[in-house]
């Protein structure tokens, strides 16, 4: 399998296979659990790059907002950039869930990666460029707030596709993805002072060791941060 998938991928079949052998045993169909003898393979650490402030100002300015597909794909990009939500939850979003009093985005437990519903908190800046896509929708009879240009909520692939297509416009040489986006939400976060439960309750995440991996900092960042804190000078 190594040869042919991901390390990753190799793993979902290796727990699949364990779990199937451990039942044998279980059952007395086996007389040994060979299960704890299928060891799983070494999956290299997230290596993605968030794109810097500038890049992401780069990709902005080739958004033609007169255009109803660019706009609400910028709208997407606020929402991930302010909530880090995954993109298969954005693109599910109800107009229902946009509580535009209290500037909150609900996703809800069925769309949700771990089958928990959470709220997101928005700006109001982020909200007055969502009020016009809930005008667009309702006008259109539509019951998502990220629609297709055709009707009906926009797919998930399509915002994919899209994302990469703004990157190469705006010459962006790295990635240019949703998830990308969401490291993006992570690293600029904690660099503002969240704590890393907030992080990790807006991401969604149900392990903290999961949100730690969205948080790579560049050498500059821990200079900095270390600089902040000068523990030295509690002692001399």
């Amino acid at each position: 399998m190594i040869s042919h998938f991901k390390p990753s991928t190799v793993n979902i079949r290796l727990r699949t296979l364990r779990c199937y052998l451990k039942w044998l045993y279980s059952e007395g169909m086996t007389k040994e659990d060979i299960s704890t003898k299928l060891k799983l393979v070494k999956v290299p650490k997230d290596t993605i790059h968030p794109l810097s402030p500038q890049e992401v100002k780069k990709i902005f300015k080739v958004l033609d907002l007169s255009n109803y597909a660019d706009y609400r794909d910028f709208c997407i990009m606020l929402v991930m950039l302010e909530t880090g939500v995954r993109v298969n939850e954005a693109s599910n979003i109800m107009l229902s869930e946009v509580n535009q009093k209290v500037k909150l985005l609900t996703v809800r437990s069925e769309t949700s990666k771990t089958r928990e519903e959470r709220h997101l908190p928005v700006l109001t800046k982020t909200m007055k460029y969502l009020e016009r896509l809930i005008t667009i929708a309702k006008s259109n009879g539509e019951l998502h707030l990220f629609n297709s240009t055709l009707g009906g909520r926009v797919a998930t692939m399509t915002i994919i596709k899209n994302f990469d297509k703004y990157g190469k416009r705006a010459g962006i040489e790295h990635r240019c993805t949703p998830h990308v986006f969401r490291h993006i939400m992570a690293v600029n976060s904690v660099k503002a002072g969240m704590d890393i439960f907030t992080l990790q309750k807006l991401l969604g995440h149900s392990n903290i060791t999961t949100t730690r991996q969205y948080i790579q900092l560049s050498a500059d960042d821990l200079i900095s941060s270390h600089g902040k804190v000068n523990v030295i000078s509690r002692f001399i």
